[in-house]
């Protein structure tokens, strides 16, 4: 009988201490996670985002050929808020000072969206075509700006179409015909 109840002591001893040590364990780890979210609110860590790099195409300062510019995105996997984001990077502008803007600074974009035939219409507003801003050659990289960098970025899209304030347009400024939906121009990427 004394035997029995040394084991049956054990045997509770051995279930209330491994009790113990879960529930220990599990408010640590909670303690942990608070104290992770409190460090990323105070700034100390950043938190852990996916991040993916996209390639933007912004014209060279004489106006020859378009280059890459790297920018980092939140990931993101609607084709048409990633559009949507590149063509208001490219409306920005370049961060580096080799590159030109392809966009008067007084333009934005209106709308955008792709359809089922993979074309991205791409809405800007009318002050692109008041703006004095394009010579031909300027236009032309204004225009492969935005279609490269879409056709180039995002599967979903394999010809761009351009409109101004909601309508078809024959140009931006009287050089490049808009009617036809464009496809990308590697020529024109050095």
């Amino acid at each position: 009988m004394n035997k029995l109840r040394v084991a049956l002591f054990i045997f509770i001893s051995v279930i209330i201490t491994s009790g113990l040590l879960f529930f220990l364990l599990i408010g640590w780890n909670i303690d942990l996670d608070e104290q992770d979210e409190n460090i990323v609110d105070k700034g100390i860590v950043e938190p852990k985002v996916n991040k993916v790099v996209f390639y933007l195409y912004f014209p060279d300062k004489c106006f020859n050929h378009l280059e890459t510019e790297e920018r980092v995105f939140i990931k993101n996997d609607d084709a048409v808020e990633i559009g949507k984001n590149i063509v208001e990077e490219l409306i920005k502008g370049p961060s580096k000072e080799k590159f030109i803007p392809p966009f008067p600074n007084n333009i934005f974009l209106k709308a955008f969206y792709i359809t089922k035939e993979e074309t991205a219409y791409v809405d800007l507003s009318d002050s692109v075509k008041t703006s004095g801003h394009y010579d031909a050659s300027l236009e032309l990289l204004a225009v492969y700006s935005i279609v490269n960098s879409l056709t180039l970025n995002i599967p979903e899209i394999k010809t761009v179409k351009i409109l101004v304030d909601g309508n078809e347009s024959l140009t931006l400024a009287g050089h490049i015909d808009l009617r036809f939906p464009f496809s990308a121009n590697m020529l024109l990427i050095r």
